[in-house]
């Protein structure tokens, strides 16, 4: 018998308005990774734009305590470079931590001129603090 792994992916709709990427292709994409990498989606999270604006992520907020307290073995987020180190540091603001067996990708596209043809990368391990279990 074959144990499906379980992924949960994070959307916000701030990258819609700023950047040009519907939910449905940042979720299509994500969704493509997940299945290449063999697991399924159990869940997906999205935060609206107005809570992204006043630097609020409700669904961030319940999607940790999930992770805190279930067996998500992989966490998807498609974000944008330019909002990449705000969202890190509202992760590390509410101890958004990774059990050991869960990894994290985040989808990052490179729109500032800084990146050069870099394109698209995944980064894995995204979050990773000493405040982690």
């Amino acid at each position: 018998m074959i144990i499906m792994k379980t992924a949960a992916i994070y959307l916000n709709e701030g990258n819609e308005s700023q950047f040009g990427v519907p939910l449905e292709e940042q979720l299509e994409i994500l969704t493509k990774i997940a299945k290449e990498k063999n697991y399924h989606i159990e869940k997906v999270y999205t935060d609206n734009e107005e809570d992204f604006i006043v630097g609020y992520y409700p669904k961030l907020n319940e999607l940790n305590g999930k992770i805190y307290n279930t067996d998500y073995d992989l966490v998807l987020f498609y974000k944008s470079f330019n909002m990449f180190h705000e969202i890190y540091d509202y992760l590390k603001q509410i101890e958004f931590c990774i059990n050991s067996h869960v990894d994290v990708y985040s989808h990052m596209e490179f729109i500032d001129s800084t990146a050069g043809s870099e394109g698209l990368k995944f980064i894995h391990g995204l979050i990773a603090t000493d405040d982690c279990l």
